[in-house]
């Protein structure tokens, strides 16, 4: 089985899974992929938006939990603790939506403000508002891209697969150098 024929039959899936934890790479790839008409581009934004949804759910039900009496591998959190507080004292559900794009706080955010004991169901509200806002923003870029390589490049359909791998690669590299930053 070819990696075009496993991408039209586990693209979603992989989506799901991906944004369900971080997830913009998976996005721009998904979203280049439906510039092939390999994906669907609305299904990408749903499967993505869904995703991105059902993980901050759970990351802040985490956080929930946890606010009491946090375990060890939560209590790295501090810093970014009094932060996000600050933020959403300031904002409220607007840095709800926000933190999706803050990279380092796409998964501790949720976790944060589930310890802060925010509403759950305003939490719900602006997290979907988010994550639809987030998953169309990101696909569509991954999207324009495709369109501007077929229109800069007349044929390069042979060259799809480096393409993919070059963006797959670009999210790992960004990923490691803001990490060891």
């Amino acid at each position: 089985m070819d990696f075009i024929a496993l991408l039209q039959q586990y693209g979603y899936l992989a989506v799901l899974a991906g944004t369900f934890l971080e997830g913009e790479t998976v996005l721009v790839m998904a979203g280049f992929a439906a510039s092939r008409h390999h994906l669907d581009l609305s299904g990408v934004i749903l499967t993505g938006a869904a995703g991105a949804f059902l993980g901050d759910q759970w990351f802040f039900a985490l956080g929930g939990r946890y606010h009491r009496h946090p375990p060890s591998w939560l209590r790295g959190l501090p810093a970014k603790t009094e932060k996000i507080n600050r933020l959403v004292q300031r904002y409220g559900l607007l840095i709800v939506i926000a933190l999706r794009f803050m990279y380092g706080f796409r998964i501790a955010g949720p976790v944060i403000i589930g310890m802060l004991g925010f509403p759950r169901y305003r939490f719900a509200i602006a997290n979907l508002a988010g994550a639809v806002l987030w998953s169309a923003v990101i696909s569509s870029a991954g999207y324009a891209f495709g369109q501007g390589l077929r229109w800069t490049l007349a044929d390069f359909y042979h060259d799809e697969l480096i393409i993919f791998g070059l963006i797959a690669l670009g999210g790992v590299a960004y990923w490691l150098i803001r990490r060891h930053l």
